[in-house]
């Protein structure tokens, strides 16, 4: 009510009022998840606020509804600005991506109305559990597609590789995230196609993920690899490196 210069009247019409819609959209969020009506109203509320203020906030919020809650910070969503050669980028991905100031403004605009918490001495933030599953919901049909194959490329962009000095560190802080967007994958993506998604993320996304995956969840690094090696020889043929590397990297998983 501070930030919005409302007054205790106006805020609370609006308050029951936004209670109301919530009510109205209840087939888009499941309720029954959240109890207390107070909170998932504030949350609503807080968004709505966050919306007049910046496009690069609820955009960010959005995403990482189809990322893992645990942690979210500037390098992964850095890597959208290399996407913007494979696939549509929206602006306000970019404009975070490209500068690190838009990021960190962005994030304290979500920290401020409590949709986000910070990670004190890290430049990363988290999200409870219960939110995140809130914003899951925000998007909505096509934008939702979206937004889940922008997530699994910038984890794939952020696999790193076993010669990396720091490769150990790297690849805990993304493996979550690797997880998260493979199980999305595999739940079809929100198509009525489950095979669908395939047509929508590069061989190459779902080949890196299935390395990160691969000394964490075996079956789930199948499940990519197996994504991949159809891609691959579709595009390029059985005799092409890529879908020969697969095959070994799939081999090796027995």
């Amino acid at each position: 009510m501070g930030d919005t210069d409302a007054t205790a009247t106006a805020y609370a019409k609006h308050y029951n009022r936004t209670w109301s819609q919530l009510m109205a959209e209840e087939a888009r969020f499941p309720l029954e998840e959240y109890g207390d009506r107070s909170v998932l109203t504030t949350w609503t509320m807080s968004y709505e606020q966050v919306c007049r203020r910046s496009e690069v906030a609820p955009g960010l919020l959005k995403l990482w509804g189809f990322l893992d809650s645990g942690e979210l910070w500037y390098e992964l969503i850095a890597a959208g600005s290399d996407l913007a050669a494979e696939m549509h980028v929206p602006t306000w991905l970019l404009e975070s991506a490209k500068n690190e100031l838009a990021f960190n403004a962005a994030m304290g605009l979500l920290s401020r109305y409590s949709l986000a918490d910070g990670k004190e001495g890290t430049g990363s933030h988290s999200m409870h559990s219960v939110l995140h599953r809130w914003c899951g919901y925000l998007a909505e049909d096509k934008e939702r597609q979206e937004l889940g194959c922008l997530a699994a490329g910038l984890v794939a962009s952020g696999v790193p590789v076993k010669s990396d000095m720091e490769y150990s560190k790297k690849r805990k802080r993304i493996v979550a995230h690797g997880l998260y967007v493979s199980g999305w994958i595999e739940e079809g993506g929100g198509l009525d196609d489950e095979r669908a998604v395939g047509a929508l993320i590069r061989p190459d996304c779902f080949h890196s993920i299935g390395y990160l995956l691969s000394d964490e969840d075996r079956q789930r690094a199948v499940q990519m690899y197996q994504r991949a090696l159809q891609g691959f020889e579709k595009a390029w043929g059985p005799e092409h490196t890529s879908t020969l590397e697969t095959v070994n990297n799939l081999g090796n998983l027995y």
